[in-house]
């Protein structure tokens, strides 16, 4: 015995199909440009200049930085900046000492157009 749908019925399920699968396209790609930018900051020396990757549809800007500099620093490319408050704003501290003195940091920012 099959579910009888009437026209209404069927347009929002399919509208509601549609939406799912543009989600999920959405979070794959998302998926594959974190993964992008994972790689290439896994190729960078920190304090290198920021790296920015564009496309049609996104921009990705890539940074590594030393952990005691990530406080009040800021990533940029062409059309935006993304300033990171201090380290204790964000609850991080540092042993100027301590083996936090050569850990580093990435930061991604992904900007849709």
């Amino acid at each position: 015995m099959g579910v009888a749908f009437n026209a209404q019925q069927k347009t929002a399920l399919t509208e509601s199909l549609l939406h799912l699968q543009a989600r999920n396209r959405t979070v794959k790609l998302l998926s594959i440009v974190d993964d992008l930018g994972s790689i290439v900051m896994d190729n960078m020396v920190a304090g290198e200049p920021s790296i920015l990757m564009e496309t049609r549809d996104f921009n990705l800007t890539v940074k590594k930085s030393f952990f005691s500099e990530v406080g009040n620093s800021s990533i940029s490319d062409n059309y935006s900046e993304f300033s990171l408050p201090s380290q204790e704003q964000m609850g991080l501290s540092f042993e100027s000492n301590g083996t936090e003195k050569y850990s580093t940091v990435q930061i991604q920012v992904r900007l849709t157009k």
